[in-house]
């Protein structure tokens, strides 16, 4: 019995570090294209509506402000990012 639990604990660990590698590739507003790493998603939270579309581009819809205080949406192809204000607070990619 102790060894039966022995290798459920090893398939357990195995099974635990194995990592999923994930890349694609990004095309920003100038043409130029990056490999991104999606295990490491930068983040937006802080920066403002003239930041976000300085480096994301122009999005394909704004959705106007709702509610107190003023939550705006911005989407594009692979995300959208909310700000509150004029600073962002979440960002999903999609």
């Amino acid at each position: 019995m102790k060894s039966f639990l022995n290798v459920l604990i090893g398939c357990g660990l195995a099974i635990g570090m194995t990592q999923v590698q994930a890349e694609e590739l990004t095309t920003f507003k100038e043409g130029k294209v990056a490999l991104v790493d999606l295990n490491l998603k930068p983040t937006l939270s802080g920066k403002t509506m003239t930041e976000i579309e300085s480096m994301l581009g122009t999005p394909d819809r704004k959705i106007p402000a709702v509610g107190q205080p003023p939550i705006t949406r911005w989407q594009y192809a692979n995300q959208t990012v909310y700000f509150e204000m004029d600073r962002v607070i979440h960002s999903v990619q999609h």
